[in-house]
């Protein structure tokens, strides 16, 4: 079931960054990002309201690297923003993959972040190649 939802989340992903970067083209940059989020905001505001969930802000003990991950995320955005309308979306989000791949992987090796530790299995290199391949077939064709 997992694994399927994570095939939807792929979906879904690549129609947010292609809304994203239409949405940058019309209205710029910085003011993309403030929509984005602030629509973002809000609608997990609502979410919470129907939920009826309670809004206190429980951060004591929170490392503050995590709480970078709102920084990250406006940095994602900015530069798919930017990738999309240059390279297309099929280029764009498999270097993104990459990208996501090869961080999954060391963050599984060695545990980071406070994660359960996944050591490299020599079957992975497969889909790495795989990969690889098909963006130097989209890049060079």
């Amino acid at each position: 079931m997992y694994k399927i939802f994570t095939v939807i989340i792929g979906f879904i992903i690549t129609i947010m960054v292609s809304f994203n970067s239409e949405l940058q083209s019309h209205v710029g940059n910085n003011l993309s990002l403030v929509i984005i989020h602030m629509v973002g905001l809000i609608s997990v505001i609502v979410v919470m309201l129907v939920k009826k969930e309670s809004f206190s802000m429980k951060l004591k003990g929170i490392p503050i690297y995590i709480l970078s991950a709102g920084i990250i995320g406006v940095f994602v955005v900015l530069i798919n923003n930017m990738t999309f309308s240059t390279v297309g979306a099929s280029l764009s989000i498999s270097l993104g993959m990459l990208g996501q791949l090869t961080a999954a992987t060391i963050i599984d090796q060695f545990g980071l972040f406070g994660m359960k530790r996944y050591g490299f299995e020599k079957k992975k290199i497969i889909g790495f190649a795989f990969i690889i391949l098909g963006i130097v077939v989209m890049t060079l064709y």
